[in-house]
């Protein structure tokens, strides 16, 4: 087995106390806080022309992505994305007011500085993050055991008049294709369980190494062990720690079930876990800003050619909480349009990307704009970026867009099929499907795991923490669908390389999937039989 050898992340503490934000059910943005994006001078005009006094200006209060750190991406280099205090009223419209001021000053200006809550972000919508049940307790699948029922899942299989899989595997655990991701990174944004270190698994044994950040679990499928390499810091890299209110699920796992699925279609790349989000799945955005750039840092720092991430693909399981409602109810789109209309009818000389990054989101609603910035950045480092669709359909008649990043043109958006090929309940439209459980119901029912829990969900691997935990666990959502095309990018890529001698490109590597599902779902011997 082939494994290269990442390290984890090198975090910068912040130059700021550490915050508390106790989160409300439904609350969609951090109530104390603004990310203001842009050339710095640009920033520092508006600013000024503001004079706000609902912004903390003090540079102690203020903290600062400088993108020119990525080497490679020279259209970013003047480009900052800064986290500003918010002073006075602690509220969402207070938030959404001060987004407001700044794009309507930004026009008056004319220009081009962002402006974004500084959201919550975690598990994509309701569908993805109920219905976990452990494999074998709880979920009836019938007279196998819940390592047979893994191995047997219709979503790995070949396709049939019944069963829609991605073609991986017979159906009886024996893959149909060669390559299993040797060489390449594949890197998870999720939650993480601190305890895991200590218990997982521990009456087999696994090699683990906490103060690295390694945990390797053996179980009987697939032969290969799971190496995972963690990533999670001592301190939050925002300053900011997230808590969650008590109503909310607890789903520590989320990151550990991803790392598995992709671990099935990929078991010889190395899989890394960030740490970004909290026991419920949740964080902040620029929490998440923060280490999508330490990483895209790092690599370049590592790497002497222009492309340093070539040879990773960036696992999203998770959204943005952008309200459509408050962007309406504030103004804020109307000040962008503004915005647009100031900067296209002068000549304003400013970055050809900023501009694009401003009509984009005029014209196709490519909102949260200092997120777009730092993906676009690691994509031109050669990084192949997968989000989930998001899971807002199921409380809707209708099909939801799909979430931020996913809808980004730079990332592959993944949305959920289910058994029988079609898009599931709860799912938003992506770009390709895959496996992701669910019912093709327009309101999605309640799940009933008194059936067998394989044909409405997906099953992967949980930490086994207790004696009677099975070490599997069944799940919907997209999030459990971005994984299996993050684990079909890596062989994509592991293919490219030994037949042309170098990694594909993140466009070439989105083109082979693509354009090479069946019914709209990814195919795994397709995809490889076109390169």
């Amino acid at each position: 087995m082939k494994h290269t050898n990442p390290q984890p992340l090198k975090w910068t503490r912040p130059k700021k106390n550490l915050k508390i934000c106790h989160l409300k059910p439904g609350q969609s943005c951090l109530d104390f806080n603004l990310i203001l994006s842009g050339r710095a001078a640009d920033i520092d005009a508006v600013l000024d022309s503001l004079a706000p006094s609902f912004l903390d200006t003090d540079p102690e209060n203020v903290l600062t992505i400088r993108l020119e750190a990525l080497s490679g991406s020279d259209a970013h280099r003047e480009v900052e994305i800064r986290l500003y205090d918010l002073i006075g009223e602690e509220s969402e419209t207070a938030v959404w007011n001060a987004v407001y001021q700044v794009y309507r000053q930004a026009a008056i200006s004319k220009k081009i500085v962002f402006a974004d809550p500084n959201f919550v972000t975690g598990d994509p919508g309701p569908g993805g993050g109920s219905g976990g049940v452990n494999g074998g307790t709880t979920g009836n699948i019938g007279p196998d055991t819940p390592e047979e029922a893994f191995i047997k899942h219709w979503a790995f299989g070949e396709r049939n008049a019944v069963q829609r899989g991605i073609r991986l595997e017979d159906g009886r655990g024996r893959r149909l294709v060669e390559h299993k991701g040797a060489g390449v990174k594949v890197i998870l944004f999720d939650s993480y369980d601190s305890d895991i270190p200590r218990d997982l698994d521990r009456a087999q044994n696994p090699a683990q190494s906490a103060a690295q950040g390694w945990i390797e679990i053996r179980r009987g499928f697939p032969p290969e062990p799971l190496r995972l390499l963690v990533s999670s810091p001592d301190f939050q890299p925002s300053g900011i720690k997230v808590v969650s209110h008590p109503a909310f699920d607890c789903v520590d796992e989320h990151g550990f079930y991803v790392a598995g699925l992709v671990h099935r279609l990929a078991p010889q790349s190395d899989i890394h876990l960030v740490d970004v989000l909290n026991e419920k799945s949740q964080g902040e955005l620029f929490g998440l800003l923060q280490s999508l750039y330490q990483l895209g840092v790092q690599a370049a720092e590592q790497a002497g050619d222009d492309r340093p991430l070539q040879d990773t693909v960036i696992n999203l399981s998770l959204g943005a909480s952008f309200s459509e409602t408050m962007l309406l109810r504030s103004k804020t789109r109307d000040a962008i349009k503004d915005l647009y209309d100031a900067v296209v009818g002068s000549n304003v000389q400013a970055p050809p990307f900023l501009s694009q990054l401003l009509a984009d989101m005029v014209e196709h609603f490519h909102y949260v704009p200092s997120l777009r910035m730092v993906l676009q950045a690691l994509h031109t480092l050669g990084a192949v970026v997968v989000a989930a669709a998001g899971n807002d359909s199921g409380q809707h008649y209708g099909v939801e867009p799909a979430q931020i990043p996913a809808r980004y043109p730079e990332v592959i958006g993944v949305a959920a099929s289910t058994q029988h090929g079609q898009l599931a309940c709860f799912s938003n439209q992506g770009e390709v499907l895959a496996p992701g459980g669910g019912t093709p119901d327009d309101v999605c029912p309640p799940v009933d795991f008194t059936t067998d829990c394989r044909d409405v969900a997906m099953i992967s691997l949980v930490p086994r923490v207790k004696p009677y935990m099975s070490g599997y666990a069944f799940w919907q959502g997209t999030s459990f669908a971005a994984p299996i095309v993050s684990g079909l990018a890596a062989l994509v890529i592991e293919k490219h390389k030994r037949k042309f001698g170098h990694a594909p490109t993140p466009e070439q590597v989105k083109e082979y999937i693509c354009q090479n599902t069946q019914d709209g779902i990814v195919d795994v011997q397709n995809t490889l039989s076109a390169i």
